[in-house]
């Protein structure tokens, strides 16, 4: 008896009409329905990682570019204060 591969199942639910479109995929580049998911998952996972990742180099990059000296806030001296200040106004506007 063969072991198999990828020993732990799970059940999914789909639409039919994705069904149809993944068998129809599947069946082009020769892989078997669970085969084409696998690699969708996987592929959609290291496209999260690169985003995360996108976005992790731009925070480091933006946050802290501009001193406080020369940025909006430089005459704020309680954000606390200011951000409380600041929802008030924004309720009076709120239906």
């Amino acid at each position: 008896m063969n072991t198999a591969i990828y020993p732990t199942r799970t059940q999914i639910s789909l639409s039919p009409a994705l069904k149809k479109l993944v068998e129809t995929r599947s069946t082009i580049s020769n892989e078997s329905l669970s085969e084409y998911l696998r690699r969708a998952a996987v592929l959609r996972m290291a496209i999260e990682d690169v985003e995360r990742n996108d976005l992790k180099l731009i925070a480091q990059t933006v946050i802290g570019s501009v001193p406080k000296s020369k940025s909006g806030w430089k005459n704020v001296k309680n954000i606390g204060e200011w951000q409380r200040k600041l929802r008030k106004d924004e309720d009076r506007h709120r239906p």
